[in-house]
């Protein structure tokens, strides 16, 4: 197991295992959030790994969503392509946590 187990972009709060990237959120629990969403979501939350890394998920769900509106409202009050994807990973990050 222990191969597969390192930090993410050296930050000793993530740790990252089998795609997967795990913090303990401020209430003792564990924080899900797939390594490839970190890195779709890098191009609109410069901070999303340091969101991650202080364990509030409704922070991370926060920047997600502002992201989104900006999106609905950049586009006469309808997402974009780019638009659903943020909403896809903004759903699926609340379902694995």
């Amino acid at each position: 197991m222990g191969e597969y187990f390192f930090t993410l972009q050296g930050n000793p709060h993530i740790e990252k295992m089998w795609g997967l990237c795990y913090n303990i959120t401020k209430e003792g629990e564990i924080m899900i959030v797939k390594a490839e969403q970190i890195e779709v979501l890098k191009p609109y939350i410069e901070n999303i790994e340091d969101l991650i890394a202080e364990g509030d998920v409704q922070a991370v769900l926060d920047a997600i969503d502002d992201v989104i509106v900006d999106n609905i409202l950049g586009n006469d009050d309808e997402p974009d392509d780019e638009g659903i994807k943020l909403q896809k990973i903004y759903d699926e990050i609340f379902d694995q946590n």
